[in-house]
Parts: C-alpha cells; structure tokens; sequence
C-alpha cells in the first residue's frame, strides 16, 4: 500500500511554546484551535487538546498539545517524553475501506472515529475528518494513522499555504533505523530516509526535509527572529532545539532563488 503523506504532528507541553518556535522559523501558523471528536450519534465532545497548522499545497506540520488528558487519550502515552514528532499520517479517500484492507492483509487497526476542528480562515466553519490508528506502535515513540477529510479544499486553501520563509512544502522524512512496515511505501513525493545519527530513545521520525523557493530568504527571516542556522551551500539546516524536537533540513526548489 503506497498512500500520500497527509501531516506530520508535533507533540508539546504547551501549545504556546510550539507555536512561539515555528513563528521564529518564519512559517504562517494557523490557530491554535481545540479538537473535537464526534460520537456515534454525531455529537461533537472536547478532546481537551489543542492545534495548530502550518498549511503547504496537499500536506501541513500540526503542533498539538495536551490540556486534558486521560488514560484514554489517543496520545497518552507520550504525553511525559520530549516534544518531537509524535505523530504522522496518511491520506486515504475512504477511512473505512483502507482500514478493512488493512485489517484483511493482518495489519491490525483501531476503529474508525470522527474529529472535527473549526477552521481560522476561509469561511470559519468546522471541518470533519474520519481517522483510525495502527495498532501495537508499529513506529517508536509514534501514533501511526490514516485520515479523511471531508473537508479537503477548505482545508487546504490556497490562501493560507505560503510562508515569510517560502518553504513550500515537505520533501523528505528522516527516520531511525529499521525496517519499515509495507503500509509506509514511501509517501508519494517524500523520501525516506535513515537518520543514522538519531540518538536512543527518540520518536520514530527525527528530522523533516523541507523545501524553499528562496534560501537566502529563509535564512534572512529565522537570523531575523534569532534562529541559528547553518548553511551549507544550498542547504540550511536548524536543530531539533529550535524546532520543536526534531531537525530540519531545508533546500532549495529545483529553479529557485539560492
């Protein structure tokens, strides 16, 4: 199974904190605003967490934390580790068919459940998404799951996807070492690749690969802001400290402005 990647999720303490780091790191963030999820009957109830977005063209970063948490929360158990990428999801059209398909080829699965979030742009409104989890942590430190939108081009409206430092989307997913499960093919149009310097006890994913449109840009907007970067011709480079656990790598797009 070979499915597109839909967000990664950063995982915080204080929704405030993720929020201040990628404002530095120059990207347009989207909220925060509380998730919801939807009962049987269709009754929306708080899932006491709060997120962010930071859109691109068909993928976003979420930054996401906590307010309430129970023993039931689908992110408990890593509400005590480090922020870092805690979660990362793919895209499918039907929620239910690809959790069946999963199910039947032995890949075990959650049940499918119902979320909303009111939207801070476009026409405000809520936007509704199916998801389901993999189950047994198939991916360290990590909630793996696919998603729905039933909203998508509210969701992904052209608006709110270009950024102060002209990073237009994800390219790469830097992961530790071992061996991949076959429902992660390789997200179409992301690498990914083996971080083999990740230290023990880190989330399954590291690092992000990003692209720019102007890196001489990029790199003005973060110094700006107090962001150390380091740049290797047409390469820049910020660590996990300052971008909500986890690394970026930052590139040129083929064509652009270095």
């Amino acid at each position: 199974m070979k499915a597109p990647l839909d967000h990664v999720g950063f995982l915080g303490p204080a929704i405030d904190a993720l929020v201040q780091d990628f404002t530095a790191l120059g990207f347009r963030i989207l909220g925060p605003a509380p998730l919801e999820a939807v009962d049987a009957d269709g009754r929306a109830r708080p899932l006491g967490q709060s997120s962010a977005h930071i859109m691109f063209e068909d993928s976003y970063i979420e930054l996401t934390a906590v307010t309430q948490a129970g023993p039931d929360h689908h992110l408990a158990p890593w509400l005590a580790k480090p922020p870092g990428i805690r979660l990362l999801l793919l895209q499918t059209d039907q929620a239910r068919d690809t959790a069946a398909r999963l199910a039947a080829s032995g890949v075990p699965v959650t049940a499918v459940a119902g979320a909303t979030r009111r939207l801070t742009y476009g026409n405000r409104g809520p936007v509704a998404f199916s998801w389901f989890a993999l189950e047994g942590s198939p991916l360290p430190g990590t909630l793996a799951a696919f998603v729905q939108h039933h909203d998508r081009a509210a969701v992904f409206a052209p608006e709110v996807r270009t950024h102060p430092n002209t990073v237009t989307g994800i390219t790469a997913l830097y992961h530790r070492p071992r061996p991949l499960p076959a429902w992660l093919a390789g997200p179409a149009g992301v690498e990914l690749i083996e971080d083999r310097h990740a230290a023990p006890g880190k989330p399954f994913l590291t690092g992000l690969g990003l692209a720019a449109t102007d890196l001489d840009r990029c790199q003005a907007v973060m110094a700006a802001n107090g962001v150390a970067v380091e740049r290797e011709d047409d390469t820049l480079r910020v660590a996990a400290e300052q971008a909500g656990g986890a690394w970026l790598r930052i590139g040129a797009e083929p064509g652009a402005a270095r």
